[in-house]
């Protein structure tokens, strides 16, 4: 499918040269000397044919040749950086657990459930029914849903229903 690709090293060490000007602070920024992000420029310039900056005394500059590539390549890191993102924040399998006083649950909490799944299509809804305070303050719950009058040791809580659960709005 693809024909020759330069070696991905290569075009890093150019993007950030190019973006600085500047064989030094690109390395700074990749982490590696001076020499190794000149090494990758001539080894991707040799792969071109072409070159790709011009080199003066104590500055650098992009020949037209390598503006025109350095956009393209600014481009293409970027999108890839940005499917990466995408990819690890799909990875970790976001969820959301909650204990739930089993009343509650099933006649309010389940029928609103559809509106955040159709808001939030990625986070997983996990439900744990509990009958009394067993439970609630698990280190795998990120929400728990009870009533009362005492407080909960470790726990933050803020009242939000007065009489009935069906005048509840959860925000």
């Amino acid at each position: 499918m693809y024909k020759r690709l330069p070696p991905l090293n290569s075009l890093k060490s150019f993007e950030s040269a190019a973006r600085y000007l500047s064989f030094t602070k690109a390395a700074d920024e990749l982490c590696v000397t001076q020499a190794a992000v000149s090494h990758q420029i001539k080894l991707l310039e040799e792969f071109l044919g072409i070159e790709l900056f011009k080199r003066k005394n104590r500055s650098l500059e992009l020949t037209e040749l390598g503006k025109a590539y350095f956009v393209d390549i600014n481009k293409i890191l970027r999108r890839l950086n940005e499917a990466t993102e995408r990819l690890l924040t799909l990875k970790t399998d976001p969820h959301l657990n909650i204990s739930v006083p089993q009343t509650f649950g099933i006649q309010w909490l389940v029928p609103h459930l559809s509106e955040f799944n159709q808001l939030y299509p990625q986070i997983e809804v996990r439900l744990t029914g509990v009958d009394q305070d067993e439970g609630l303050l698990n280190k795998e719950i990120d929400l728990a849903i009870y009533y009362g009058f005492g407080k909960l040791a470790e726990s933050s809580s803020r009242s939000s229903l007065r009489r009935k659960f069906i005048d509840f709005s959860l925000t």
